[in-house]
């Protein structure tokens, strides 16, 4: 946990990432060169109660640190998770991405296949964890869905 804090300074957020990842059977992975940790992602894994609509796989909360980034971290994480999906039978990733704050994400999404799902970005709210560790805050925010397929279709 003191490595991942030194990425982000989240422990609440970790701490329900590994709740997550312990009770539902998501996968949470973190990407380490010569023994620091540089970067994290979620893979949320599918469960019955999700309905055959759920967008899932799903690239969820990938995050390099800002010091190592456009260094092709981030491409390297989203191919290990595409790599992992595909041996756990899944033909189709998605990911959720804001193009409003993060638009260099959507263009990586877009520029390694991924394509939108619909062509608007909808608005949400959901909590969002300080840096500093203080309790999360509700915060709106933009989001569109993208899909790659892996193999199949």
């Amino acid at each position: 946990m003191a490595a991942m804090l030194e990425v982000r300074n989240t422990p609440y957020l970790f701490r329900e990432y590994l709740d997550e990842a312990s009770a539902c059977g998501h996968r949470f992975y973190v990407y380490a060169q010569d023994g620091a940790i540089l970067g994290f992602v979620r893979l949320k894994q599918p469960k019955p109660s999700d309905g055959p609509t759920a967008l899932r796989p799903r690239i969820s909360d990938l995050y390099v640190s800002p010091q190592h980034r456009n260094r092709g971290i981030g491409s390297a994480i989203i191919a290990e998770c595409e790599s992992l999906a595909r041996k756990l039978g899944h033909g189709r990733l998605y990911i959720g991405v804001d193009p409003v704050e993060n638009p260099r994400m959507f263009q990586l999404c877009r520029g390694l296949g991924y394509v939108p799902i619909h062509e608007q970005p909808f608005q949400g709210e959901m909590l969002f964890h300080n840096t500093d560790g203080s309790p999360p805050i509700k915060k709106t925010y933009w989001r569109i869905d993208l899909v790659k397929v892996l193999w199949g279709d």
